[in-house]
């Protein structure tokens, strides 16, 4: 029986972006369950050998030739995806929610193209005659960074939809709060071995690699280093703990944020000589790292409502990570990873759950040992891509027309936890 033929809207390889990189890892299973065509943006030049792909304008030059393909739409909240957004918008199919939260997008397509009025139509949208108001504080500007993150202004793409995938508990909890009506489901995002021909088969041969000494405790961080990952609040931890661990390296593996600088409080902490930065790291050199390290930490707040492929990662190689128990990370259970409560303005117990793993290797070891069988078990690839595989299937066989954008400050019921906690922000933040 032929397969049927999918449209996935994405960016790829080499675009520096984690969904991208996911996309491209779970392409030869996807494959086995579609005829997959991957529509890029234009300014991009995608690594031919995983499928065949198309550029945007392409498609919609052809698009009458495309009227039987399924449509899958990888969105995120950044803007490698703003042809992924464009064309949900425009027609609908199966989204999958990488960020829950996208204000950071749309606030970039609008805003900063100075169209207030298609941000006011956003904000009224989701939030009637509340979003209307909000749009003023942020003109003037009165609006904050965390006001985005609470605000996910998602609305327009989840009535657009045929039916929506995240990755997390956390997300699908929030999305059957909104739209109750539509078809949602929760696939975890998916872990796979490594496949890189050279790379290292475990720790010792990593750090060789990397010319890390072998003795070392090894902390590290991966990926861009926004404010959300909490930085500085790992770097004053480790300070503060500095003279308890004589063998201690520090390394960020990503690339610096260019307005996050990090310098001066890695020099106040004294940290200077045992901390590294690697800059933007390819997935075999990111692989590398994460098979060298001792422990990952992993700390986002606030959240987009992203689930973090880094951690999975790390946890699926069997590493020992500590997060904040928050948002998607709450979805790992006890014992995959050390899970703290949330507190961005005290380092102290961070320092103490470090050190703690840092005296005990045994206690890394099980953390390992149970970390890599959760992932492996839970995360699967294979079954991962048959679900996604199967409820694709499932929404555009029964599609619905979507909800068009509105003008009007109409409030359905599954929208009015969303109208209460605006007005908390609004109370608190002015």
């Amino acid at each position: 029986m032929s397969k049927r033929k999918l449209a996935l809207f994405t960016p790829l390889p080499p675009t520096k972006s984690g969904i991208a990189d996911y996309v491209a890892e779970m392409m030869p299973s996807l494959a086995t369950h579609f005829d997959v065509l991957a529509v890029v943006a234009d300014c991009e030049d995608p690594v031919e050998h995983l499928c065949e792909t198309m550029r945007i304008s392409e498609w919609r030059t052809k698009s009458s030739k495309f009227r039987d393909y399924l449509r899958l739409y990888h969105q995120g909240n950044n803007p490698f995806h703003t042809h992924v957004l464009e064309e949900a918008l425009r027609v609908p199919g199966v989204v999958l929610l990488h960020d829950f939260v996208l204000h950071h997008l749309i606030a970039h397509l609008t805003v900063g193209a100075n169209d207030w009025k298609a941000y006011r139509r956003y904000l009224i949208h989701d939030y009637g005659i509340l979003g209307d108001k909000l749009t003023w504080p942020r003109r003037h500007p009165l609006f904050t960074e965390t006001q985005q993150f609470m605000l996910p202004l998602n609305g327009v793409l989840l009535d657009s939809s045929l039916g929506i995938v995240v990755h997390s508990n956390w997300s699908a909890v929030r999305l059957r709060e909104l739209r109750p009506n539509l078809p949602t489901r929760r696939i975890p995002l998916f872990w796979r071995p490594l496949t890189f021909a050279n790379m290292p088969s475990n720790r010792e041969a990593a750090r060789q690699v990397l010319g890390i000494p072998i003795d070392a405790f090894l902390v590290i961080t991966l990926g861009f280093m926004t404010p959300p990952k909490q930085l500085p609040l790992l770097i004053s931890a480790l300070g503060g703990i500095r003279k308890e661990i004589d063998n201690l390296q520090f390394t960020m593996v990503g690339e610096p944020h260019p307005d996050h600088p990090l310098e001066q409080i890695i020099k106040k902490n004294g940290l200077s000589e045992v901390t590294a930065i690697t800059g933007y790291a390819g997935l075999e050199k990111f692989y590398t790292y994460i098979l060298a390290s001792d422990l990952v930490v992993n700390l986002r707040y606030p959240s987009a409502g992203e689930t973090s492929a880094a951690l999975t990662r790390a946890l699926g190689m069997g590493r020992t990570a500590v997060i904040f128990d928050y948002g998607p990370f709450s979805d790992y259970p006890p014992g995959v990873a050390v899970k703290l409560p949330l507190d961005t303005q005290h380092s102290e117990a961070l320092g103490e759950a470090i050190l703690d793993l840092y005296r005990h290797p045994e206690k890394r070891l099980q953390m390992e040992r149970s970390a890599q069988t959760f992932i492996r078990r839970e995360h699967d690839l294979s079954h991962c891509t048959a679900e996604l595989a199967e409820f694709t299937n499932e929404c555009h066989q029964h599609r619905s027309r979507p909800v068009p954008l509105r003008d009007t400050a109409r409030l359905d019921p599954s929208k009015r936890l969303n109208i209460e906690r605006c007005r908390d922000l609004v109370r608190t933040e002015h």
